[in-house]
């Protein structure tokens, strides 16, 4: 009962916690994609992980080329039509940040409201009030809104959360954070009861060399904090993720639950051991196995283990196109010591590489059927920072690259007082940050890194980005180094 207690109120953080994930400034897009990553099959775990261009699973609101989503419309497969089902629109302020967005449904031959939310923003553009609301006897009505609190390195410190009640706001729920040099060391969560606040769960933190090398997770009973589960992460020295032990509290000490244990070959996911601990030993349940073609992943095989021996339950086939955009996903079971169609993803992209339709379609009666189709439409921008601060040009080259690239960019002089130029990695850590030099007159900058970090150490072969920052605009793009 405890665990369902404590997944209930982690459900919760994921829900609303994605801003601060990888950094202070992630923006509402990055939210809806690491949210629609979750949401996604089991296997897209580790794509995140890597930040492969794995277009399939996610449709950001903008991207780096000037174009952002202004409807997603969703269909359900009954028989072998497609049918209306649902639609979501966005709106944009000068800022090309979304204001505003609203979901529709499909009901006799016609799109009705059903629900939308309303975004505000700081002066740092960071959210800082999202509402919804509901649509009912032809108006919106209010139903909640969460309200978030910065400190001054931009990290969130509260989340509230408050629900519509006879025409007035009422507290529901909070979450508050405390960090320790930039990383979140402990979550808070506490429930509205009786007028104040009440405890209800807590995570905390251990960090080395800014990774969360363990990380527990306690219930408020009787007054006081009782253990509930807790986690013990062990990490290589290329800063990856090789072991995941999961512990619960039981008759006043920790007791193993269930091991997962991970193996790289040039920084990418080959392996994924799952074990668990019964009897009073680690025993061997299943694995995926992982194929790349270069960095992109092009199969995963998920096997059982029965006794002395793997058996393979499912795999999954990936393939794209010329601009390595993900076109489609095969998933495929083992019956009777051959593999059966079960479930297939397709993508079909713009000229953009932005993609348009994303279909699933499941393996019934030796033919496939449809299931849900996501269909989006964009529209062109022009950044406002752009109008007024000329061109913000940025890029590297050679990309990729062995043992150095040169990053350069344009920038209005007037600006360049209030940039930054900063590297990370895919755990969103910063490795390099740079003190840069005018090239010309006209604004034109560039820096040389050569693959180390900050203490003068070579880093390790992988993919890597660089951010951009001048005044409230900033920009992100995707290298990768290979040795």
């Amino acid at each position: 009962m405890k665990k369902v207690t404590i997944c209930t109120l982690l459900m919760l953080v994921v829900t609303i916690t994605y801003a601060q994930d990888f950094g202070a400034e992630r923006s509402l897009d990055q939210i809806q994609k690491t949210k629609s990553l979750i949401n996604f099959d089991e296997h897209t775990k580790v794509f995140n992980s890597q930040e492969s261009d794995y277009k399939m699973i996610s449709s950001s609101s903008t991207d780096e080329n000037g174009f952002r989503t202004v409807e997603m419309i969703m269909l359900q497969g009954i028989g072998n039509e497609w049918v209306n089902y649902m639609k979501h629109s966005y709106e944009y302020d000068t800022n090309n940040l979304i204001v505003e967005t609203i979901d529709e449904i499909w009901e006799i031959d016609q799109w009705i409201f059903d629900s939308k939310g309303e975004y505000l923003y700081n002066e740092n553009n960071l959210i800082a009030e999202f509402t919804t609301f509901n649509f009912e006897t032809n108006e919106w009505i209010y139903n909640g809104k969460y309200t978030f609190t910065y400190n001054e390195n931009n990290d969130v410190i509260e989340e509230l959360i408050e629900g519509w009640n006879n025409n007035q706001w009422i507290n529901a729920n909070r979450i508050c954070y405390i960090y320790d040099n930039g990383n979140r060391i402990e979550e808070l969560m506490q429930n509205w009861e009786e007028n104040e606040w009440v405890n209800a769960g807590k995570i905390s933190r251990l960090f080395d060399n800014g990774n969360c090398i363990e990380e527990t997770m306690q219930l408020w009973e009787f007054e006081i904090w009782m253990n509930d589960m807790k986690f013990n992460y062990v990490f290589d020295e290329n800063n990856l993720l090789i072991e995941s032990l999961e512990e619960d509290w039981e008759f006043d000490e920790w007791v193993n639950d269930s091991q997962l244990t991970i193996s790289y070959e040039n920084n990418l996911c080959v392996e994924r051991l799952n074990k668990l601990w019964i009897e009073e030993q680690w025993l061997t349940i299943s694995r995926s196995l992982f194929t790349y073609d270069e960095t992109l992943i092009i199969e995963r095989l998920s096997q059982d283990w029965d006794l002395d021996h793997w058996e393979d339950d499912n795999i999954y086939l990936f393939s794209y196109d010329e601009n390595n955009n993900c076109l489609e996903i095969l998933c495929q079971t083992m019956e009777d010591q051959e593999w059966v169609n079960y479930t297939i993803y397709s993508n079909t992209y713009n000229e953009n590489n932005n993609v348009i339709t994303r279909i699933r379609e499941d393996w019934e009666n030796g033919q496939w059927n449809p299931n849900y189709q996501h269909q989006f439409t964009y529209e062109e921008y022009t950044d406002v920072f752009q109008l007024h601060h000329l061109d913000f040009l940025i890029n590297n080259y050679p990309n990729p690259f062995n043992p150095s690239t040169t990053i350069s960019f344009s920038l209005n002089s007037e600006t360049t007082k209030n940039t930054e130029l900063v590297i990370y990695n895919l755990k969103g850590q910063k490795v390099k940050s740079f003190d840069f030099a005018q090239d010309d007159s006209n604004g034109l900058y560039s820096v040389t890194w050569n693959g180390k970090d900050d203490n003068g150490e070579p880093v390790s072969t992988g993919i890597y980005f660089y951010k951009l920052k001048s005044g409230n605009y900033e920009k992100t793009k995707k290298m990768l180094l290979m040795k």
